[in-house]
């Protein structure tokens, strides 16, 4: 086989940038112009139509309203994505509540999975800036076999269906992105039947492998905030900012197989019903290997973190909880029953490790067990399950009559835990940072021994949340 020059290499790569293009769509367009910024196209359909790998299609400010979903037609390479941008400081807004019309099969939109924005059987695409409201069905929807796609500072705003909606895709980024009002009941279509519920969550990650969902904000929307579900697996969940959401603010739950090999790490949840579930229903399903590290959970309803009874209640092992802060979670004649810190409500939990956590002044407890007091010990021993070395507040065990799950957690700490005052800095303010002289500032003894960096909770001490320093 002939070798080819570095040099020649090189100057074909620099030949192949060039070939790239830019063009424009804008409001005022036509799109029988070229796509110039003197003369752009008027659709962002007709851009996805037209842009091949290197190309970058310029959305314009203004509303571009929708009878149907906007699909990228053509794929880039990997050295040659094609990016779909909104200019810095414009506004372009995808406006999909004229998208009602069911499809050759009589479905309607919400029912078949659609995004208003569409991203199917292409691979490195990037999408910047974009804003989608009103959708019938979902706002942005990445489905398999679609891989190397990124949304990065884009927006959704009411939608029937998820805001953003990875399915059984590989190498997908959700970063810096926006979603409110999901799954809002009254977005369906107009005379659609309304089911038991609105489908899916804000940010649903359906079956995706090697993805990551960071820098988010998910607020006041009608269900869960950010779901990793079904068969997903490789991923990460990170500094994403969950708030005021009627159930769960994070959720991992398998469902047909196995979810595997999930990390969620320094998410900040307040204000939804559960902070962060852990749950297995469906039928034949499993979860394994799944770490929760340096989350701050405050201020929900029921407790911080569940593990959830729902559904089939399957198995669940290889699971690490650590360096985590659950403040003032769980609250009086919850439904649910005794809600408070971590709440260990299922039986089907093995090889489960939680540690070096701040959990205090959570309502009814600040660990819950669902075994009877006497067999607590043995239960643990057998499942392998680890609670130790964590900062808690007093012992309670605040129980409940009743219980929705027919399980009430009650309070339980092991001896090896230590009872102190973290002396947050103001948790009432949502500022959960500590002292140099806080009891959870760490084990000089063993750092020096060990050279580990060693502390309680969430954050090191001193150290303010990347909330706070935004």
């Amino acid at each position: 086989m002939k070798r080819i020059p570095l040099i020649t290499m090189m100057l074909m790569g620099i030949a192949c940038s060039l070939n790239a293009k830019s063009y424009q769509v804008a409001p005022w367009g036509n799109d029988h112009n070229p796509g110039n910024e003197l003369a752009p196209w008027k659709t962002i359909q007709k851009g996805c139509d037209e842009v091949l790998a290197g190309d970058t299609l310029i959305i314009r400010e203004g509303a571009y309203r929708i009878e149907r979903e906007i699909r990228p037609k053509n794929s880039g390479t990997p050295d040659q994505w094609i990016t779909y941008q909104v200019l810095p400081g414009e506004k372009a807004v995808i406006d999909a509540e004229n998208f009602i019309a069911a499809d050759a099969e009589g479905t309607y939109p919400s029912r078949k999975g659609l995004g208003s924005f569409h991203i199917e059987k292409v691979s490195y695409i990037r999408v910047e800036g974009l804003h989608v409201r009103n959708s019938r069905s979902a706002g942005f929807i990445v489905r398999g076999p679609s891989d190397h796609v990124e949304l990065i500072h884009c927006k959704t705003d009411r939608s029937y269906n998820s805001g953003i909606g990875i399915w059984y895709a590989d190498q997908v980024k959700v970063l810096h992105c926006e979603v409110t009002r999901a799954n809002e009941p009254e977005m369906r279509v107009p005379g659609q039947t309304m089911g038991r519920e609105a489908p899916h969550e804000a940010i649903s990650i359906c079956g995706a492998k090697h993805f990551e969902v960071a820098y988010n904000h998910v607020h006041q929307g009608f269900k869960e905030g950010i779901d990793v579900k079904e068969v997903s697996a490789l991923g990460v969940v990170h500094h994403n900012y969950v708030h005021d959401m009627p159930r769960q603010g994070l959720y991992v739950d398998a469902w047909f197989g196995l979810l595997h090999e999930v990390t969620f790490h320094s998410n900040i949840v307040h204000d939804c019903e559960w902070g962060f579930a852990i749950s297995v229903e469906g039928k034949d399903s499993e979860l394994k290997n799944l770490a929760f590290h340096h989350n701050i959970l405050y201020n929900n309803r029921a407790s911080g973190i569940i593990f959830g009874v729902w559904g089939h209640d399957r198995p669940r092992s290889g699971i690490e909880i650590y360096n985590n802060t659950l403040y003032n979670n769980g609250s009086p004649g919850h439904w649910a029953g005794s809600t408070g810190g971590i709440d260990m409500r299922s039986h089907q939990s093995t090889e489960v490790s939680i540690f070096r956590n701040i959990i205090v002044n959570n309502w009814a407890y600040e660990i819950g067990l669902a075994f009877e007091p006497e067999k607590v010990n043995d239960e643990l021993k057998k499942r392998n399950i680890n609670i130790e070395d964590n900062i808690t507040g007093p012992f309670k065990d605040k129980k409940s009559d009743w219980s929705f799950f027919e399980r009430i957690s009650a309070g339980y700490l092991p001896g090896n835990n230590i009872e102190a005052d973290p002396l947050f800095t103001a948790p009432s303010k949502g500022d959960f940072s500590i002292p140099f002289q806080s009891p959870a500032a760490g084990n000089a003894a063993l750092l020096k021994a060990t050279g580990e960096e060693f502390y309680y909770g969430a954050l090191r001490p001193g150290e303010r949340s990347w909330l706070e320093m935004r």
